[in-house]
């Protein structure tokens, strides 16, 4: 069975959530937040299905009336007619439908939008929690550590002992190919240099 300090230590040290102040209790201002979300939506809606449907409808409009017009006697009026006459249609449906779903769609993005913000303080609170708990147990250090040193004295070491085997193959290179080794290997008895 465990001692009771072992519990307490073993509760302290489990993270506990922090909850959002909007998480926390009723709020009273939700409901206007969102009536408000939903007035600008079904406003903002009603006015784009107006502009993108009543444009479709003045297109079918004005196809309609070509139709028409091929049909039977061909009249600028009569195309001009079904243009604003399909403007007025398309006006009118997109009207209703961007109001219904602008509120709908105002309000889901609202809700989005706090989830969301509290989620963050949520992570944020969590990552603060986090950050206090590993900086207390990080030790304090002063300089380097003994690895530190011999590490850096073997890399030194390494780098030395590369650096004279490199000079040592230059000069034995720079030995071997002297300006008069190379005039004595030459064919042509000594006329040229030898380069």
């Amino acid at each position: 069975m465990a001692q009771p300090n072992q519990q307490n230590q073993a509760a302290q040290q489990a993270p506990k959530p922090q909850p959002s102040a909007q998480r926390m209790g009723f709020d009273a201002t939700r409901p206007l937040r969102y009536g408000w979300s939903a007035t600008k939506g079904s406003v903002g809606g009603l006015l784009d299905g107006m502009s993108s449907w009543g444009r479709k409808g003045a297109w079918v409009g004005v196809g309609l009336g070509l139709l028409m017009g091929m049909a039977g006697t061909f009249s600028v009026g009569l195309i001009l007619g079904m243009a604003v006459t399909g403007l007025a249609t398309g006006a009118v449906a997109g009207a209703g439908i961007g109001f219904i779903s602008g509120g709908t769609s105002a309000v889901g993005r609202a809700h989005r939008r706090e989830k969301y913000a509290d989620e963050l303080a949520e992570r944020k609170a969590a990552r603060a929690e986090r950050e206090a708990r590993t900086q207390q147990a990080a030790p304090v250090q002063t300089g380097p550590s003994w690895r530190d040193r011999v590490a850096y004295q073997r890399a030194a070491s390494t780098y030395n002992f590369d650096r004279a085997l490199q000079q040592a193959e230059e000069n034995e290179r720079d030995f071997e190919s002297r300006w008069q080794d190379r005039v004595s290997q030459g064919t042509d008895h000594n006329q040229q240099r030898g380069f």
